[in-house]
């Protein structure tokens, strides 16, 4: 049984956080805030909704192969919806401790970037909410 945690930090240090990350990564540090219908604040960059965070933390939609991959690290797990179950194969709860390390942190931000801009590219609608105009 998965153990509940509730996040250290606030939405502001959760974005603040972010946007070094991708200023590390060289990506656009400008990160927007939105709420979601999936709970929470999203954030995206360039209108794509790179990370979700939730009372239990920050989350990120990766592929199965990343969520494979970062499930092995220490901290992590993945995030359920009791009331959205579709979604819960698709987001994974960060390790804390990770979001202070820029560079690892900025990593995993470009996967969950690549995988958003994969969905486009494969036809599946982006996500709902995702700060997208005109849809």
């Amino acid at each position: 049984m998965q153990q509940e945690r509730e996040s250290l930090y606030t939405v502001a240090i959760y974005q603040e956080l972010m946007e070094d990350a991708l200023a590390h990564a060289g990506l656009s540090s400008s990160v927007q805030r939105m709420k979601t219908p999936l709970g929470g604040t999203g954030f995206t960059v360039k209108n794509c909704l790179v990370g979700l965070v939730r009372p239990e933390g920050m989350a990120l939609r990766l592929s199965a192969d990343d969520q494979r991959h970062l499930l092995t690290i220490p901290g992590s797990q993945r995030l359920s919806f009791p009331d959205k179950p579709a979604h819960d194969n698709q987001w994974v709860l960060l390790p804390e401790a990770m979001l202070e390390q820029p560079s690892h942190y900025a990593s995993w931000l470009k996967k969950a970037w690549k995988y958003h801009l994969t969905c486009q590219v494969a036809g599946r609608p982006r996500p709902k909410g995702g700060g997208h105009k005109g849809r």
